[in-house]
């Protein structure tokens, strides 16, 4: 069955909104620093919905399955780094639905835009400390290639290069099956 991953409407926000604050409450409540709560508003959210970077896998009918943020320059996080890029913010899966592959079908649908808009390389972040996201992430495929270091936080910059040779052996290599590990939360630290 191929699930639907698709541009978000605005009638997605609320979706989203509560989503994004379920999964910083997820993180805090295990000691994880990836996204402080309250890090996001819903006017924030709609803002980024109304600039068509959301991206929710919902089928018709049904409730929000998981959400990213897909967009095309990251100078906050990716100063002064070369190369057509796209980049994965505030990747996340609903709690009740983890452990189905849905990280995984979100990071294959943003590697698919990535490929058809031609970018050389697909590109996210998580907190440098998130050894078990960033375990997940290698497993995808993705490289930690660097670091950038803010006030009280640090990410760890990962990058899979991207063309049509990469795109199938990753999806041979680690997605064919809803088994495989899930990003079990989100990988992006700050919002842009």
């Amino acid at each position: 069955m191929s699930l639907p991953v698709r541009l978000a409407t605005e009638a997605d926000v609320g979706a989203i909104f509560s989503m994004r604050r379920a999964r910083e409450v997820w993180l805090a409540t295990r000691g994880i620093r990836q996204w402080p709560i309250g890090m996001v508003s819903i006017d924030h959210v709609t803002t980024q919905v109304r600039g068509e970077q959301w991206w929710v896998l919902a089928p018709p009918a049904a409730e929000l399955l998981a959400a990213m943020r897909v967009i095309w320059s990251d100078e906050e996080f990716w100063t002064d780094t070369p190369g057509k890029a796209v980049y994965v913010h505030g990747l996340m899966v609903g709690s009740e639905h983890s452990r189905r592959g849905l990280g995984r079908v979100m990071l294959d649908a943003a590697r698919g835009m990535g490929l058809d808009a031609g970018a050389e390389y697909f590109r996210l972040d998580c907190s440098a400390d998130n050894e078990t996201l960033k375990a997940i992430y290698r497993g995808y495929g993705f490289t930690e290639v660097g670091r950038k270091d803010f006030s009280g936080f640090s990410a760890a910059l990962m990058e899979l290069p991207l063309s049509p040779r990469t795109a199938r052996a990753t999806t041979s290599g680690c997605c064919s099956t809803a088994q495989g590990p899930d990003v079990p939360h989100p990988p992006s630290a700050v919002e842009g």
